[in-house]
């Protein structure tokens, strides 16, 4: 298993399940991994997106290649792709559940949201070919 961490800053949460459901399409085309459960979590700018996948051997490339087809904040890709094309770990993937300004001021905290999941996860299938 392998968890895909989408970073939509998008507060319209009927969008977003609109964007992910629509480019979960590539899950139809790649036959090395489909998507087996969601949890979605609100932040101040939109929503975390942890998309669990049956994935195995997933490299970094795969999970950010992913991560940036599903609609994940192309900046944050970028800077994910920059961190890990010289590492061989994953320890560069993070959603972060708190981010603070430089004074220690909390600026986001992410809060769950089980009833989006479920709302997420049954648009996903509903793409996804089984």
């Amino acid at each position: 298993m392998e968890t895909l961490k989408l970073d939509l800053d998008i507060k319209d949460f009927q969008k977003v399940v609109s964007i992910v459901r629509n480019r979960c399409a590539v899950f139809n085309i790649l036959d090395f991994v489909k998507p087996i459960g969601c949890r979605v979590f609100s932040t101040t700018k939109g929503y975390h997106i942890y998309l669990v996948t049956d994935g195995k051997d997933l490299n970094s490339f795969d999970i950010c290649f992913l991560q940036m087809a599903l609609g994940s904040d192309y900046k944050r890709e970028t800077f994910n792709f920059m961190r890990f094309r010289d590492s061989l770990d994953k320890k560069w993937n993070v959603l972060f559940e708190s981010k603070y300004d430089g004074q220690g001021n909390l600026l986001s905290h992410e809060v769950a949201e089980p009833v989006l999941s479920d709302v997420l996860w049954k648009a996903i299938q509903e793409r996804v070919k089984a």
